[in-house]
């Protein structure tokens, strides 16, 4: 399951799964969001035409994965 996580002043969405023998939790980054500018930019509030930024930058090509 993604989650998101604070490293120090920047933020990352993050999947996390149970290792099933020692019960740790092994985590891989899987997006960091480095300013506030581009969190803003990624949950589209910056103007309408950066509403589908974050989407683009996960899939450039348009077409889901």
């Amino acid at each position: 399951m993604a989650y998101v996580r604070q490293r120090g002043n920047q933020i990352a969405i993050v999947h996390g799964e149970r290792d099933t023998e020692g019960g740790k939790v092994q985590q891989r980054i899987l997006f960091t969001i480095y300013s506030k500018a581009e969190a803003l930019k990624i949950t589209g509030r910056k103007d309408k035409a950066s509403a589908r930024y974050f989407q683009d930058l996960l899939c450039p090509s348009g077409k889901p994965a």
